[in-house]
């Protein structure tokens, strides 16, 4: 089972609201990966694995959802 510490984020972008996750990794000066699914495609099908991956290899990961997909 995963450790993966994330916070539910959101975030205003031209007037919308954009919703998603962010994972941080076990140290503070990691880097930052940004990501977001391209057409017709959620976070949750399958980011939220990657950002989980990424962070537990010491990357920070903020995951989200384009305008009108997903949570956003």
């Amino acid at each position: 089972m995963s450790k993966t510490n994330y916070t539910e984020i959101e975030f205003d972008s031209v007037g919308a609201k954009l919703r998603g996750r962010f994972y941080r990794s076990s140290r503070s000066n990691s880097p930052l990966v940004i990501m977001a699914h391209g057409f017709t495609a959620t976070a949750h099908m399958s980011l939220y694995k990657i950002a989980e991956r990424l962070s537990e290899h010491g990357n920070h990961t903020l995951v989200y959802d384009h305008r009108n997909f997903g949570l956003s």
